[in-house]
């Protein structure tokens, strides 16, 4: 199947889904994408940008038919994977060999979990999300379209991350808890409470990221 990267960044995590989606036969990469004109043409790793998130009916038409995310932000990725549906490009997921993934939980379209991961029982994962490097996802979670696990994060058992919310490297989120639309937890924090739709939260208790700093 041919496969574009929405996502060229030489040195970001477009590189890594390359790997992991070489891994796959079924799977071949023809080019790149992303959001910027200028970038046409450029290549990195052998891979050429075709050209922009734009482009994507266009890709389709000229025969390619998958698309992989290849940013590891929360910030656009459930906009792409609307584009992507709208251009009726399939949305593969990618999953490590040393991932662990229960039986029982489910995965949508354009999921990616890189390795030593851990996706437990009943867990929900919808289309579009990243659990990161060594990040664990405990039974009956369900995290929503485009959010993200960064790497070493620990969701406990029943933990609700909304569309588009970002968890930070580490972070600890206590079993129950909801991280709403849009909010970020930051690195090493440990969440024990309800996290507000786009809200930032650091700290350990977390607590509110304050909008701005008062200098003296």
């Amino acid at each position: 199947m041919r496969t574009a990267i929405y996502g060229s960044r030489p040195d970001g995590q477009a590189k890594i889904v390359a790997e992991l989606a070489m891994a796959r036969p079924d799977l071949e990469l023809v080019g790149l994408l992303d959001d910027f004109e200028e970038n046409r043409g450029r290549s990195f790793g052998g891979l050429t940008v075709l050209g922009t998130g734009s482009d994507l009916a266009a890709l389709r038409e000229a025969g390619v038919h998958a698309l992989l995310i290849g940013f590891g932000e929360s910030l656009g990725r459930a906009d792409v994977i609307a584009r992507a549906k709208e251009a009726d490009l399939e949305l593969p997921n990618l999953v490590h060999a040393s991932a662990v993934v229960y039986g029982s939980a489910s995965l949508g379209r354009g999921v990616q979990i890189f390795p030593l991961a851990h996706v437990g029982a009943e867990a929900k994962l919808a289309d579009g999300v990243l659990v990161n490097t060594a990040a664990s996802v405990e039974h009956d979670c369900v995290v929503d379209t485009g959010a993200v696990l960064l790497p070493g994060a620990r969701l406990g058992g029943r933990v609700r991350v909304a569309r588009d919310a970002s968890v930070g490297a580490g972070a600890v989120v206590f079993p129950d808890v909801v991280i709403g639309e849009g909010a970020f937890v930051g690195a090493g924090a440990v969440v024990r409470h309800d996290v507000a739709a786009h809200e930032r939260v650091v700290g350990v208790p977390a607590r509110p990221l304050p909008d701005r700093v008062e200098r003296s």
